[in-house]
């Protein structure tokens, strides 16, 4: 249609050109030039190319020639000229027409110039050209037509800008003419008076052409958009509804949508929906208002299910509308039986603050479902901050009953205790409650053997004496911690205090029972060492082990064990073999012990005969037990009393080939060198002292096979080789003994009294002035431990180092103890530590040092990722029934991440859950219960791994880095269940309220921004898009 306009007005223009303004000029000129004849008949017949031809020679002809009719002929022919070449829409029209301006100031032509250049950069539709030149024209010399013609070109070049202001009065000014433009003047007039709602105006122009072809499709739609945004929703039904029956118009589905939003309106949400709906479900994408219309109108016929789908895509939303949105979306989730999901959505209600009613009612509702589903921690923080924050809500007495109920099921007692005290709460109703969330705050931090803590809340767990049955475990939890303090009077006195309560059959006998506190008060009294007292309270034990728990079967032979030592010390010697025997005879645990005890009592009664044959049972039936090389030196030494000694050498030769490190093989060589006198063989038994002497420097023994070699030598009448071997080949000056043990007795005195400061100097001394003394080996343990417990630790590490470098002695095991310690714990050189664990698990004499040091090698082992070695170590730790629980436990726990690192879910999963059906509470076996519901999750069992994650929120809640872990894998498994929305707000909780672990927290935020990002791209709502009762300009063409 615009083609056309234009056509006709160019006619006009040329009429007007040729018969009006310069009708008797052309003619003048005409008859004076045949090609401007010729050029102005081509023009009017609109053959503009061969037009130019013509004006183009003429005005070629007439350059040369100087007089005015010549001037003016050129000045029309370059006017024509430029003319033509906007007719054929030539690129150097404006190059033309400029020329021509600059070329001819005073002519009435550079008006028309303007309007002519104006009017061609309007038909190339570059309208910033085309406002530029139009604003340069002169009306005065236009026609009427061509006047209107103008108006509507800049009226519309300025719509098209934009600049509405500019362009209503033009396009107003010619819109009720009667002419070819009046019904698109009054189309763009109406969209602007649309647009400024002025909605009368707009109306009246829109109606104008309802009957016009080119318009007749798209003003009904702008229509019915008016009566909705003038609020006039009957009309928008009564005028739009019976255009729905025409399916061909190409704004059908806007217009039955603003229907659609009239019904909604109206508050009839069933004739609404299905029309949003089908707009909806056509539509690429939608504005946020318009998806909300839809979910709200399922909401309010209650099609639950699809209102949820459509509230749900509305979550990325933070204003007003997300908010009321999400409230929607709990109750869809409510009235369709998912509280869980309803939880989330009333989360993400609550963190809006638009709506202030809404926010507190989400915000109570939220912590309720939460307390409902059991997700107690979770609830106890929503419930006090809802009484904080809204102490006036209308729920307040029912969010205070239900934080009462909570506190008592919580097992975040750390959690609980805070709220307790700093809301000031514990008045007589949450007393008992308070005590006993104190006591299992202390059973927590004592089995993570953080044992001041502990106290703190034992302490307070006792000064609230509410519940008798808690008042007895606080009293019983009071005594462990003393004895591990080693306060061992004082927690005797409250396992006896202990002894008085009855419990309630509801506590379990594992941590505090009768049969505990009698256990208990024996060691008690054994490291008193009153031996008397501890045998009567084992032997209580033994006869009152009351009901069988796992607890009990452990400390029963253990109890037969200590009984038999108090009447070993007691003197009781057939009683403790009886004691020790039961043991022996069960296969229990410490029967390898018990047999070296036995050993040592047959040696006492002289009976060295059963002596040999208990340590021979010993060393058959326990072939890698930890007494062998002890098992071989008294076997050798019972021979030896019983005056066999041929029996004796062959079993401290044995000894002393095969453990040459172990700290019995010098009293080994000691005594073969006896043994070897006693049956003439005089130069064996020099050999074995010498050899003693030499290797075994700084020992007792080697002091006293010295003086053994000097009797020797002078009983064999040789004097001179003993003088020999003393000076050249031991390097003992003798005559410098004397200086050597006055500095070290001084210095000795000093560390003795516990003064490091002052021994430190004296024993740095002796070292330096005797560094091969006869009290080297002291000076330098002393001088460790001092730098030690000032915790010097790069110098006792070093001096801990030479200890272990000199070979046996009496403090190698304690120093490669501490060397490991320090590596491992200070320094964190895993390899390093790792090398001095392995020593001492095979230097150990003392069975506490190598479970110690085994911990120590599947902790370094892991660390260093040697995850075979892990396994390995651990299950020589699990098939070694000697070993103790704690020790097993840990080597369980250290296979289990060892087997789950190397992705062997099968065989981990039995592993871990073995600890979490053993373990108390306790970090081990939170994480333990953490990577069960992992595993669950890597072998794609994701409903199955939020169940057990579930468990982990309350059974740990105090372990809260494991339960934020936790958090994040159900939010992993939420997404692969295709679960997003909760996904989403699972993380989000804990960007929100969680402030530990950093790199934890940084891994919640990642996620949720991925979610974020992903959501952005897949939801239907475009957030820049307006909604579509919104007048749009690009709309308009």
């Amino acid at each position: 249609m615009m083609k056309k306009l234009l056509k006709i007005i160019l006619v006009m223009f040329f009429l007007v050109q040729l018969e009006v303004l310069f009708a008797q000029e052309t003619s003048y000129y005409a008859e004076k030039n045949q090609h401007f004849k010729e050029g102005l008949s081509l023009l009017n017949q609109e053959l503009y190319a061969p037009a130019q031809v013509k004006f183009g020679h003429m005005a070629k002809a007439q350059k040369g020639v100087i007089d005015n009719d010549s001037h003016t002929l050129v000045m029309f022919a370059d006017y024509y000229y430029a003319l033509c070449a906007s007719k054929l829409g030539q690129d150097n029209t404006e190059l033309l027409f400029t020329r021509f301006i600059e070329a001819y100031h005073e002519t009435t032509l550079r008006n028309r110039a303007y309007y002519e250049l104006g009017s061609y950069y309007f038909r190339k539709n570059k309208m910033v050209n085309t406002v530029e030149w139009y604003e340069k024209v002169d009306t005065k010399d236009l026609t009427n037509d061509e006047l209107i013609e103008f108006k509507f070109n800049f009226g519309y070049a300025y719509f098209k800008r934009k600049k509405f202001e500019q362009a209503k009065p033009l396009l107003k000014s010619i819109k009720d003419a009667k002419h070819s433009y009046s019904v698109p003047a009054n189309y763009y007039y109406g969209f602007i008076s649309f647009y400024q709602e002025n909605y009368k105006e707009a109306e009246k122009s829109f109606i104008k052409l309802e009957n016009s072809k080119r318009y007749k499709e798209a003003v009904p739609y702008y229509l019915t958009q008016l009566y909705f945004l003038r609020k006039d929703y009957d009309l928008v039904i009564s005028y739009a509804s019976p255009l729905l029956s025409n399916p061909r118009n190409e704004n059908i589905m806007e217009i039955a949508h603003l229907v659609g939003q009239a019904y909604f309106e109206l508050g009839d949400y069933e004739s609404a929906s299905p029309l949003i709906e089908a707009y909806i479900n056509e539509a690429k994408k939608v504005s946020k208002e318009e998806l909300y219309q839809l979910a709200f109108a399922q909401y309010k016929t209650s099609n639950f299910i699809a209102a949820a789908g459509n509230f749900q895509q509305l979550n990325i939303l933070e204003d007003s509308l997300g908010q009321n949105a999400m409230y929607c979306l709990a109750d869809c989730y409510l009235k369709t039986a998912q509280k869980a999901k309803a939880k989330d959505a009333f989360f993400q209600a609550a963190a809006l603050k638009f709506d202030e009613v809404i926010q507190e009612t989400a915000s109570f509702q939220y912590a309720k479902l939460s307390y409902e589903l059991s997700y107690t921690n979770q609830a106890i923080t929503e419930l006090s901050k809802f009484l904080e924050v809204f102490p006036k809500s209308t729920y307040v007495n029912e969010a205070g009953n239900m934080l009462s109920q909570a506190l008592l099921e919580t097992k975040n007692y750390q959690k609980a205790i805070e709220i307790l005290e700093n809301y000031n709460i514990i008045g007589p109703s949450v007393k008992k409650v308070y005590q006993m969330v104190c006591y299992y705050r202390g059973v927590e931090l004592y089995n993570d053997q953080n044992f001041a803590e502990s106290m703190i809340y034992v302490d307070k767990s006792i000064a609230n004496p509410v519940n008798n049955d808690i008042l007895g475990l606080s009293i019983f939890l009071k005594g462990n911690i003393q004895y591990e303090w080693k306060k061992y009077s004082q927690a005797a006195n409250n396992f006896t205090k202990f002894k008085q309560f009855n419990l309630e059959d509801n506590f379990s006998e594992s941590f505090a029972s009768k049969t505990l506190a009698n256990y208990n008060l024996a060691y008690c009294n054994f490291k008193m060492k009153k031996y008397l007292n501890a045998a009567s309270y084992f032997e209580q034990t033994i006869q009152n082990p009351g009901s069988i728990s796992s607890t009990n079967q452990r400390i029963i032979p253990d109890a037969f064990l200590r009984n038999a030592d108090c009447l070993f010390m007691t003197k009781s010697y057939n009683k403790a073999i009886r004691n020790y025997d039961e043991v022996i005879n069960k296969d229990w645990q410490g029967a390898e012990y018990a047999l070296v005890q036995k050993s040592v009592i047959n040696s006492l009664q002289g009976d060295y005969l059963n002596k040999v044959i208990t340590l021979e049972y010993l060393n058959s039936k326990y072939p890698n037990n930890l007494y062998k090389d002890y098992a071989l030196y008294e076997m050798g030494n019972a021979f030896i009393n019983n005056g066999d000694f041929n029996s004796a050498i062959v079993k401290l030769e044995i000894l002393t080939s095969a453990y040459p490190s172990s700290l019995y093989a010098a009293k080994g060589f000691l005594k073969s060198g006896l043994a070897y006198f006693n049956t003439q063989q005089e130069e064996k038994a020099l050999a074995a002292y010498k050899k003693l002497v030499l290797d075994y420097k700084n020992t007792e023994e080697a002091k006293e096979a010295l003086r053994a070699l000097k009797e020797l030598y002078v009983y064999l009448g040789r004097p001179n080789e003993y003088l020999s071997f003393v000076q050249n080949q031991a390097g003992i000056n003798v005559s410098s003994s004397e200086q050597d043990s006055l500095i070290f007795e001084a210095a000795d005195n000093l560390y003795k009294s516990g003064n490091c400061s002052k021994a430190l100097p004296s024993l740095s001394e002796y070292i330096q002035l005797f560094p091969n003394g006869n009290f080297i080996v002291s000076a330098y343990y002393f001088r460790a431990d001092c730098f030690f417990k000032v915790s010097n630790y790069s110098e006792a590490y070093r001096d801990y180092k030479k200890l272990i470098g000199i070979g046996a002695n009496k403090y190698q095991e304690t120093a490669l103890l501490k060397a490991s310690y320090i590596a491992y714990e200070i320094n964190q050189d895993y390899s390093e530590a790792l090398y001095l664990y392995n020593d001492l698990k095979n230097k150990a004499s003392v069975q506490g040092n190598q479970e110690i040091a085994l911990i120590g090698m599947l902790r370094c082992n892991f660390k260093l990722k040697n995850y075979d070695e892990v396994i390995l170590n651990a299950t020589s730790v699990l098939n070694n029934s000697a070993i103790n629980d704690k020790v097993q436990t840990e080597a369980t726990f250290y296979k289990a991440k060892a087997l789950l690192e190397k992705k062997q879910y099968v065989a981990s999963e039995a592993y871990f859950q073995e600890i979490v059906n053993t373990l108390s509470i306790s970090n081990i076996k939170a994480e333990s219960a953490y990577s069960l519901a992992f595993i669950l999750h890597k072998n794609y069992l994701y409903e199955s791994s939020n169940t057990a994650c579930f468990r982990i929120k309350n059974d740990y809640a105090s372990y809260e880095y494991w339960v934020v872990k936790t958090f994040i894998l159900i939010a992993d498994n939420y997404v692969l269940l295709d679960n997003v929305f909760q996904a989403k707000a699972t993380l989000q909780s804990i960007v929100d309220n969680y402030i530990g672990d950093q790199q934890l927290l940084q891994e919640a935020k990642n996620k949720l921004a991925q979610i974020k990002e992903e959501e952005l791209e897949s939801t239907k709502v475009d957030l820049n898009l307006a909604p579509s009762d919104t007048m749009q300009f690009d709309n308009f063409k």
